[in-house]
């Protein structure tokens, strides 16, 4: 590609084959005969009390931390999570994974995941069917290390066990959402769905999706 040039400003279809970028005041309009969409995703963040500007991390964060945390609490249970849970744990963080489902990994085979949440059992403090109710943080400054406190309250299901844990991070690992609902994708003629690469095949040759976008 000769002379690319780079717009750090989020973008839309506005018609067939042509986005803004930027507002529609003064944006830039660019029409192109092929286009790539690669939008990536971005952490879905599930409804908890109290979770709103607490100071979370997410799978975008959880690498770039300056201070390796003592006990990490993780609310998720499927693929990023268990593996930043033994990215840590296996540094020598304390783990606990709050997992609403009866099992790590549910979507595999259910011989896997029931061996994989016995192995992580073992070594984590693995809670199933809890239902993450209520999160605080309480600002520990005093301290010699940051000195948050994440309190976290989870129910467990059907029953009226109550948990409650206390840590220095708190990992919301709940899946990711594709950013392509970001990008009024009908206007430009690509309609989401299951069926979406024959669609693209028939009538809009000329856009490409790496698979990365989730569409």
């Amino acid at each position: 590609m000769d002379n690319p040039r780079f717009f750090s400003k989020e973008c839309k279809f506005i018609g067939l084959k042509t986005v803004l970028v930027g507002d529609r005041d003064d944006g830039d309009k660019i029409r192109a005969d092929k286009i790539l969409i690669a939008a990536g995703t971005r952490p879905r963040i599930p409804n908890i009390k109290g979770l709103e500007g607490i100071g979370y991390i997410t799978s975008d964060e959880a690498l770039r931390l300056k201070i390796q945390p003592h006990t990490l609490t993780i609310k998720g249970g499927v693929y990023v999570a268990s593996e930043l849970a033994h990215f840590f744990g296996a540094s020598g963080t304390k783990i606990n994974i709050v997992q609403h489902k009866d099992m790590l990994i549910p979507d595999e085979d259910r011989e896997v995941s029931e061996k994989f949440t016995q192995i992580f059992s073992k070594k984590y403090n693995v809670y199933l069917d809890y239902e993450t109710e209520y999160v605080s943080k309480k600002d520990g400054s005093d301290k010699d290390d940051d000195g948050n406190e994440f309190h976290i309250l989870a129910k467990k299901n059907l029953a009226e066990d109550c948990l409650e844990l206390v840590s220095d991070q708190l990992l919301i690992a709940t899946g990711r959402i594709p950013n392509s609902d970001t990008l009024d994708l009908q206007k430009t003629g690509v309609k989401v769905g299951s069926i979406l690469m024959l669609q693209l095949s028939v009538k809009l040759p000329i856009i490409f999706i790496l698979h990365s976008s989730n569409i």
